[in-house]
């Protein structure tokens, strides 16, 4: 693919993990303009306040991203938007074993995975919110 713009280069990994965490790029067009990181975005709005993945694009210099967290590689198209957020931690899954939540945000996602199958060897079941 083409080189990352200066802009998408200098993205911090907190950044691309949100932009990554941003939505799937459904409702692309008009009302979500393209982006390379969420400085690109109006962060005073309510609906494109975050850089995130966006699959209906085209690839062009004005919405070359890159895509953070585990199993992304390299570079991807974005658009502005609204970021999903989960609105409550999921339901143990085995309620006779400890209960850990793990509260944190994009950052955390990342590790939550780690940290569970650290935990769930020592009979503790983790959730994240």
């Amino acid at each position: 693919g083409a080189a990352p713009p200066a802009a998408a280069a200098a993205t911090t990994a907190a950044d691309a993990a949100a932009a990554s965490a941003a939505g799937s790029g459904s409702g692309s067009g008009p009302s979500r303009p393209p982006c390379n990181a969420d400085l690109s975005c109006d962060l005073s709005s309510a609906s494109t306040w975050r850089c995130g993945h966006d699959p209906t694009l085209q690839p062009s210099a004005e919405n070359n991203c890159h895509l953070a967290g585990p199993g992304t590689a390299g570079n991807s198209t974005c658009s502005c938007g609204a970021m999903q957020c989960q609105s409550s931690p999921s339901a143990p899954t085995n309620a006779s074993s400890k209960q850990y939540l793990m509260i944190g945000d994009s950052v955390s996602i990342g590790a939550a995975p780690l940290v569970s199958a650290n935990l769930t060897s020592h009979a503790i079941e983790a959730t994240h919110n």
